[in-house]
C-alpha cells in the first residue's frame, strides 16, 4: 500500500490506553492520514521508573493490531532526537508526508529541543489540546514560531474527551478497573505479567 500521509505517534505508552487510541483516530480524520505508527520511546526523557521497553512495545502492538490504520514500529535507538531519529523516519517512509502527533504538554519543552528546526521543517505537527482550549494551544504554537523564527505547519485537535492520563490509568489498574481504560488484549497482558499491581507503579 502506497501511503501519502503517515502519522508518527511517539510516546512512553506506560501503558498504552484508550485515550492514546482515541487521539490517533481523531488525527486520522482531521488530517486525512493513511496510517499512524506508534513509536515507543525506549528511554523517555523526564520520566523515571517506567516499565521495561519490551513490555511497553509489546502492549502497543497488542493495542493496535486490529486497526488497519494503526501500526507500530521500533527504532534501534536508546533515545530519540530530531537530528538522529528524523533521518531514520524519512528513509523508512520515503515518499510520504510525515505528521507528528503530540500532546499539548510537549509544547512546554518543544522550543528547547536541540535541532527542533529540523523536525518542524520536515513534519506537520498534530497537537492534542486537553487542559487548554484549541485557541490557547494555537497561540502557544504561534509564540514558538515567533520566538524561534520558525514557520512550521500544525493542526490542533480538541482532545478533551480522550484525556485519560497514564497516572489515572495505573491507579485504575491497581484498583482492578481495567476494561474502560485499555484494550482487552492489553489488560490480559498486564494481568499475565503482573504489571502495575503495586503502589510503586506510579
Amino acid at each position: 500500500m502506497s501511503m501519502k500521509k503517515v502519522g508518527i505517534y511517539s510516546g512512553t505508552f506506560d501503558p498504552i490506553h484508550n485515550g492514546h487510541l482515541a487521539f490517533a483516530e481523531q488525527a486520522i480524520k482531521a488530517c486525512g492520514l493513511d496510517k499512524i505508527f506508534f513509536l515507543t520511546e525506549p528511554r523517555p526523557r523526564r520520566k523515571q521508573g517506567v516499565k521495561a521497553f519490551e513490555h511497553r512495545a509489546h502492549m502497543v502492538g497488542l493495542a493496535t493490531r486490529h486497526n488497519p490504520q494503526f501500526g507500530s514500529i521500533v527504532l534501534e535507538q536508546t533515545q530519540f532526537t530530531p537530528h538522529q531519529t528524523l533521518p531514520l523516519l524519512k528513509n523508512r517512509f520515503k515518499h510520504a508526508e510525515l505528521y507528528m502527533l503530540m500532546g499539548e504538554d510537549m509544547l512546554k519543552h518543544l522550543a528547547d529541543w536541540p535541532h527542533v528546526d529540523e523536525l518542524v521543517e520536515a513534519v506537520h505537527l498534530i497537537v492534542g489540546s486537553r487542559q487548554n482550549t484549541p485557541a490557547q494551544v494555537r497561540r502557544a504554537l504561534q509564540a514558538i514560531n515567533a520566538t524561534r523564527g520558525l514557520n512550521f505547519a500544525y493542526t490542533v485537535i480538541d482532545a478533551k474527551h480522550s484525556q485519560l492520563s497514564s497516572s489515572q490509568v495505573k491507579a485504575h489498574l491497581r484498583a482492578g478497573n481495567i476494561t474502560a481504560d485499555v484494550q482487552p488484549a492489553v489488560a490480559d497482558y498486564i494481568h499475565k505479567h503482573h504489571l502495575y499491581a503495586s503502589r510503586g507503579d506510579s
